[in-house]
């Protein structure tokens, strides 16, 4: 059996088979799908635009059509350059950590976890570039996240250093007394 812009398939006679689902209505049936499953939930940000084109084999124009289906239905929201998001727009919104922020997270966990002490310096930028696999710009962010949150402090042409203790990010607390 031949589908117009799918392509060809062999058919079971025996089965009154349904005829394949094109690639645009497959990524509405898949997206609203793990919505009201609840794997996706509200203010879960979907994927990019360039990795859904990745996973259905679709044009850029394609995917947003679909997307406006499933907008105009309710399911999703978009934020302009942030993306778009599951759920009305009150929804808080939930996105991935960044790389940037991953990094920080993980010098931040080693910093509590004792492996670099109070007013002891940090790795070198060129070593954390290598620890992480990643640039210089996203180790100088993760270093202003780190001291934006407390974790660190930078004393300018000698390193970035650990801060003291009292000036770390107190762990917050969901369970209730």
């Amino acid at each position: 059996m031949t589908v117009p812009c799918v392509g060809t398939f062999v058919a079971d006679r025996r089965a009154k088979a349904k005829p394949p689902m094109p690639a645009s209505q497959r990524l509405v049936a898949d997206i609203r799908e793990q919505i009201t499953s609840g794997r996706l939930k509200p203010g879960d940000q979907l994927p990019r635009e360039s990795e859904l084109i990745d996973t259905y084999g679709v044009s850029s124009a394609l995917i947003r059509s679909s997307l406006r289906t499933l907008r105009e239905e309710g399911l999703i929201y978009s934020r302009g350059r942030e993306g778009r998001f599951v759920g009305p727009r009150s929804a808080p919104r939930r996105r991935p950590p960044t790389l940037t922020e991953r990094v920080a997270a993980a010098v931040a966990e080693r910093i509590q976890a004792g492996e670099f002490g109070p007013d002891e310096m940090l790795p070198s930028e060129a070593e954390l570039e290598r620890q992480y696999a990643v640039s210089k710009l996203t180790v100088r962010a993760a270093a202003a996240l780190l001291r934006e949150q407390g974790w660190a402090y930078t004393v300018p042409h000698r390193g970035t250093f650990v801060a003291p203790r009292d000036r770390w990010p107190q762990p917050t607390s969901t369970a209730r007394a």
